[in-house]
């Protein structure tokens, strides 16, 4: 993966999500043919995958520049922070 992971984070997540419920299925079903019933074969499928928000956090995570992620992240608060000082010159646009 290149640097357009970056910008396709919304396209990887979508894309991750649709492999963890595939898994999700996959492990349920394996269950289900161990004669586990249908409800408690899936919930031992979500407790063997574990937390599935930490999991899509874990690769969002690594698929981010968190130096730029930080440094957009501080631009936007020192705009809304400038932008609320009556001292600092707005431009807003008259009508």
């Amino acid at each position: 993966m290149g640097w357009l992971r970056f910008f396709r984070r919304n396209h990887l997540d979508a894309k991750l999500q649709e492999e963890i419920n595939a898994y999700l299925e996959e492990e349920a079903a394996e269950n289900m043919a161990r004669g586990i019933p249908p409800d408690e074969a899936r919930r031992q499928a979500r407790i063997k995958l574990g937390n599935c928000q930490r999991l899509r956090e874990t690769v969002w995570k690594q698929n981010t520049v968190t130096m730029i992620d930080n440094l957009w992240r501080d631009l936007r608060y020192a705009t809304r922070t400038l932008a609320r000082l009556s001292g600092f010159p707005n431009r807003q646009l008259s009508s």
